[in-house]
């Protein structure tokens, strides 16, 4: 077989968030491993600062058209793998589709992570590993198209394979995390609602190299509770502190599937109505604790909520069961097996 040329298409900032460049960057990393030389394109300055800092060479494109030339070679198979938000970069579904089959004319396998919307794809192999991805009524016009659907196709990071051992009478640590930029600063609507909560225990906000939020602003917030705080910021690894977390509050984004994979009960507070919906069928295989928009919930709820899974230990190792059933970890695993048979 040629060697394999692989670009990925990718973004990270503020705005978007970092969620698709962490799962890509999980995905490059075991495919450098077999020897595909890898590189990313990119619309993002951030993007590209993290893509170097992980090893891998980044370029940065000004649109939304065809890989540049001269990434393409004329001596290696060529595939193209792409994971943008498409509700932020493209006005129209239209317009997508029509950006895929530009992509489609120069890959010889086009690979596209997908948001939960059911549209007629034009790519090889279609991957949307979410909760409730498999109810999808898809457009299967194009028959040519393999979807990998569900938690199982997650990518999930080597060192997040860890398992919690154990689930304490009393809730000892806390986590909050809102993924890599939390825009909505709902950490701090989490940390308001906690100050008002007589705690003991521990409370770990986790801070990815995105957000804005300052540490002023926690200490302004949680005055009551904070002796108990540790902020960490730009972790790389967060399995140290994954393991330790009885309970832990995050948003709508990835991390949700990670805590899960570890084994760690959760509380999710959803970036907007829309992914709430998504959340609430995360909850449903989970049994995860979803309070939805969190524009729409109050201190009280969160409070409520907080109170209601730290003094039921019964409930909390049912959410651990569940979620490492859910995310096994095997997901790149079973992401590549379906390339290698696409390019037999």
């Amino acid at each position: 077989m040629k060697q394999i040329n692989c670009i990925i298409r990718v973004d990270a900032s503020t705005y978007i968030g970092k969620g698709h460049l962490v799962r890509c960057l999980i995905l490059a990393k075991f495919l450098a491993k077999k020897k595909w030389k890898i590189s990313f394109i990119s619309l993002e300055k951030q993007a590209k600062k993290e893509i170097e800092r992980s090893g891998f060479a980044c370029y940065l494109i000004k649109s939304n058209d065809k890989v540049p030339n001269y990434l393409i070679s004329i001596l290696s198979k060529n595939i193209v793998i792409t994971d943008v938000n498409t509700s932020k970069l493209f006005s129209s579904q239209q317009k997508y589709k029509k950006y895929l089959n530009n992509l489609h004319e120069q890959a010889d396998l086009l690979i596209t992570f997908e948001d939960m919307i059911d549209i007629p794809y034009s790519a090889d192999i279609v991957i949307i590993p979410y909760c409730g991805a498999g109810e999808i009524k898809l457009d299967t016009k194009n028959q040519n198209s393999t979807y990998l659907l569900g938690p199982s196709y997650f990518p999930l990071k080597q060192e997040l394979q860890i398992k919690k051992k154990d689930i304490s009478n009393k809730v000892n640590n806390i986590i909050i995390t809102m993924g890599g930029s939390d825009p909505e600063k709902i950490t701090l609507k989490v940390l308001r609602a906690l100050n008002e909560i007589k705690l003991d225990s521990c409370i770990t906000v986790i801070l990815g190299n995105l957000c804005q939020i300052k540490d002023e602003e926690i200490k302004n917030c949680s005055k009551k509770i904070i002796e108990n705080i540790s902020i960490k910021r730009n972790l790389e690894d967060v399995s140290g502190v994954f393991i330790k977390g009885d309970i832990a509050f995050t948003n709508s984004g990835l991390t949700k599937y990670e805590l899960a994979a570890v084994g760690v009960p959760m509380i999710i507070l959803s970036n907007n109505f829309e992914q709430s919906k998504f959340s609430g069928l995360f909850s449903l295989d989970s049994l995860s604790i979803n309070l939805g928009y969190h524009v729409m919930v109050d201190q009280s709820q969160i409070v409520e909520a907080f109170k209601e899974l730290a003094s039921d230990k019964v409930r909390r190792k049912k959410i651990v069961d569940a979620g490492r059933k859910l995310v096994n970890g095997k997901g790149i695993q079973e992401i590549y097996k379906e390339i290698k048979i696409s390019l037999e």
